[in-house]
């Protein structure tokens, strides 16, 4: 009898099924790809010596700091040469289970020095493991060593010997090995393989359905398109000029960061959602610094980690928290329990230096870290460990949201996590405003979209920023593209005009920056098909389209209001008049029109002096690239060339007039902040580029573009033409 299973078909399938199980298991839950060996080996300090015998098992507890465990060094001493036997070394998991077990030769260690016991093992870097060692048939028992604080090695939690508990821990380093590919990168190629794996599939599966695999192409290359969006802004791997791209703006996400960090620590917060946070450290300037503190203390001739040298003393940062906390008779109580009392303190600008009342000159290795100190009231109580100043310029909903997200993720991969999130966000984003282009378009213009999205240096900047959290810029556009393309929907329509609330009131939340290019992305596409309707005069067309814009517009501008309304009661403490006035004065004025120049510090006199059109002429030299390979001198060329298409097309009779108000309406949409936000974009020119990208470039490159092709005929272009492209009937 024939089998009918094993067909070419069948086995393909099957193949392709067992390749896509083998390829996820191994870059996903497997977690194999490692590479390496990293150890932060520890600094022999004071230590007591144990004798590592048979009978006295030595049991250290550990919980891992990574999730990939290479070797464990272990430092003995006391080895005379011909010394015959073995060291038995054994980890245990947290169910008690042995999982690595080995016999070292005595005659191959060497006595004082660290011999690396490789392990290789995938370990949980929240449990607690335990790490057996004993000797076996030695003519000498060699001894191992155990110091006094745990520090030495922080992995380490309790030690015993012989079965008893004793004070210290044993003198170990842990070896780690690092993942070849972050988590996002399994996540972003294993998407990819996935959907490599769906189109092979789909020709088997839907060989004669021509239309099911047409659908399922258009979602598997969705999918795809918006996971190398997402990847483009998550690590900025197509352009390697972008050297800006790691600490973009770093100063204003840490006014997210600092809340994030503020919460953790139970450190008091301000009703506002974002701000600075003090303390030992400085101004927290850097995520990094969490745990790398060391790095950031004093450290010259004098000090240092902080600590004198020669005197008993510390230097610590110069702001208001350690003003508030450090004075004369509180206490200090250190990292190995010592507390001291604070005799006197001389200041600069930078650090405090102040003096203890000790007996012993302090040390990083007898205290432990600054970052680790608490300050102590004359009365025994206890300062928080920092001070958190609400940021009152804006409302900060970012850094309400974004906190309590982190609570519950790894407080050490929160920031991270959540940089993944808004690439998430502005890729999903981004790519339906594609999709929606395509629909009133044609898929040549979704196309240029996507690039110039893709290969933007300054969309990739802001893209993971806590502060800006891009993607609410780009969501009004869509909801102006959806608008536009289903207008004949009521139900449709409603949504839009609640969605534009919800996403101006959103936005403005978060901050006000750019919010007219933005609420101008809102209508940008349906004032163009306004004017349209004008020209060929759709009246009833025109009104419909009159009224969605002013109901649009109205929204928008209410999500506006509401948010300005919802900020002013924060900053009148409770009136919201006095509230008003102090935004307008305080904020408004100095990013826009400016006012009495006494009413601001000497250097905003500049931005408040300088003209409109001394703006503009900024912004049309770029700094960096407009898109990968586009470089940024030829941006003018770029801006200009339309323009001359124009009239040469309108010389040959040949002008397409929904083009030229595209490209005018879409010049006003970006330039709009540039104008009303004069004083704003003169001093942020390392951030307000970003602004051309809301379509007008684009336009640019589609016009240029499609002179270019339609010159050559190639037959490139699509079969009608953008004024016949759209959905909506005349």
């Amino acid at each position: 009898m024939k089998n009918n299973f094993l067909t070419t078909k069948n086995i393909t399938l099957i193949s392709c099924i067992a390749l896509l199980i083998v390829i996820w298991g191994y870059t996903v839950p497997a977690d194999k790809c490692v590479h390496g060996y990293f150890c932060d080996e520890v600094k022999l300090t004071e230590y007591d010596t144990l004798a590592c015998s048979k009978d006295k098992i030595i049991f250290q507890s550990f919980i891992p700091k990574e999730n990939h465990l290479k070797a464990v060094e272990i430092y003995l001493n006391n080895i005379p040469k011909n010394t015959s036997g073995y060291i038995e070394i054994a980890i245990k998991n947290y169910e008690g289970k042995t999982i690595f077990n080995e016999h070292a030769k005595i005659a191959e260690i060497s006595s004082s020095k660290y011999y690396k016991v490789y392990c290789n093992l995938k370990v949980n870097s929240n449990k607690q493991y335990t790490l057996e060692l004993s000797s076996k048939d030695c003519n000498n028992v060699p001894s191992a060593l155990v110091v006094s604080r745990f520090n030495d090695a922080p992995e380490n939690i309790n030690c015993s010997y012989g079965g008893n508990k004793i004070s210290g821990g044993l003198y170990v380093s842990y070896a780690y090995s690092e993942s070849t590919f972050t988590k996002y990168e399994k996540w972003f190629i294993s998407i990819f393989i996935l959907c490599l794996i769906a189109v092979i599939l789909s020709n088997i599966c839907f060989n004669k359905k021509e239309k099911i695999k047409k659908i399922f192409y258009l979602i598997v290359s969705v999918i795809g398109l918006m996971s190398l969006l997402a990847w483009t802004f998550m690590y900025n791997s197509f352009d390697n000029n972008n050297t800006n791209f790691n600490e973009f703006d770093i100063g204003s996400e840490t006014l997210v960061t600092s809340a994030i960090v503020a919460e953790h620590n139970n450190v008091n917060l301000s009703q506002y959602g974002i701000g600075r946070y003090y303390n030992t450290l400085g101004s927290f300037l850097n995520y990094s610094n969490l745990f790398n503190e060391d790095n950031f203390y004093l450290s010259n001739d004098i000090y240092e980690k902080g600590y004198a040298k020669e005197k008993i003393g510390i230097a610590i940062a110069n702001n208001v928290y350690t003003q508030e906390a450090f004075i004369v008779g509180n206490f200090i109580l250190f990292e190995n329990g010592n507390k001291e009392k604070i005799t006197s303190i001389t200041s600069d600008s930078n650090f405090l230096y102040i003096t203890l009342d000790s007996s012993y000159i302090l040390s990083e290795s007898l205290n432990g870290s600054l970052y680790n100190v608490s300050v102590l009231a004359s009365n025994g109580s206890a300062y928080p460990v920092g001070k958190f100043l609400g940021y009152q310029s804006l409302f900060g909903l970012q850094g309400k949201i974004f906190r309590h997200m982190a609570k519950h993720m790894e407080y050490e991969h929160c920031i991270l996590n959540l940089n993944f999130l808004c690439c998430i966000a502005l890729a999903i984003v981004l790519m339906l405003i594609v999709i929606e282009i395509n629909k009133k378009y044609n898929i040549l213009m979704a196309g240029i979209f996507y690039i110039t999205f893709w290969l933007s240096p300054w969309i990739i900047n802001f893209a993971k920023n806590l502060y800006w959290v891009e993607f609410t810029w780009f969501l009004p556009m869509l909801i102006g593209l959806i608008y536009a393309n289903h207008m004949q929907n009521k139900k449709i329509r409603i949504g839009c005009y609640v969605v534009s609330f919800i996403c101006i009131l959103g936005k403005s939340l978060c901050g006000y920056e750019y919010m007219t290019t933005i609420m101008l992305g809102l209508i940008a596409f349906l004032l163009v098909d306004l004017i349209m309707a004008i020209i060929r005069k759709n009246k009833t067309k025109a009104i419909k389209l009159f009224k969605g814009i002013f109901i649009l517009g109205c929204s928008a501008l209410s999500g506006l209001f509401a948010a300005i309304l919802i900020h002013a009661r924060l900053r009148g403490e409770g009136n919201i008049v006095e509230g008003l006035i102090k935004i307008f004065k305080e904020d408004v004025l100095r990013r826009t029109i400016g006012g009495n120049l006494d009413s601001f510090d000497e250097i905003y006199r500049d931005s408040l002096n300088a003209s409109i059109y001394e703006v503009l002429c900024k912004y049309f030299h770029f700094s960096k690239e407009v898109i990968s390979g586009i470089d940024g001198s030829l941006f003018p060329i770029l801006a200009i060339i339309p323009i001359f298409l124009f009239l040469w097309n309108a010389y040959k009779k040949n002008l397409n007039y929904e083009t030229v108000i595209l490209y005018f309406i879409l010049f006003i949409t970006s330039i709009s902040w540039y104008v009303l936000g004069k004083s704003h974009s003169y001093i942020h020119t390392h951030l307000n580029y970003v602004l051309w990208y809301f379509g007008y470039i684009q336009i640019c490159i589609y016009i240029i573009t499609t002179q270019i092709l339609n010159f050559f005929n190639k037959g490139l272009i699509l079969k009608k033409s953008v004024l016949e492209m759209h959905n909506t009937p005349e």
